[in-house]
């Protein structure tokens, strides 16, 4: 059974309770020993295409990023799976490609444009 340490992190043992300066971005945590909170310092991970360090991260296929790159992935993926497709459907009607592809690459063109594009 945890041990209820009440508003303190479960990692530093910092207090996260109002007016500690900890306390809006904490979050309750259990680690099994534990019961109370982490603080956002201990619950924040280093982007491993950035560099940042952020509490707002996603590990997919074993790597950590911040939401800006793991978006940027997703959008990258995204470009790819349209590419494949638009290649396929080269190969199979080269008129119906030659009508799709202008469209496309000025979407691409338009978001890399107006936002931070793919990075």
């Amino acid at each position: 059974m945890a041990i209820d340490i009440g508003e303190h992190c479960i990692d530093c043992r910092r207090s996260v309770a109002f007016g500690s300066g900890l306390f809006v971005n904490r979050i309750p945590a259990d680690n099994g020993d534990l019961d109370g909170y982490l603080c956002v310092e201990c619950l924040s991970e280093e982007c491993e295409t950035c560099g940042e360090i952020t509490p707002e991260w996603t590990a997919r296929n074993e790597i950590v990023q911040c939401e800006a790159c793991a978006d940027g992935e997703t959008f990258r993926e995204s470009q790819y799976a349209i590419d494949a497709v638009l290649s396929r459907l080269s190969a199979q009607n080269p008129a119906l490609h030659a009508s799709i592809y202008p469209h496309w690459k000025f979407v691409i063109d338009w978001i890399n444009e107006h936002t931070d594009g793919p990075r």
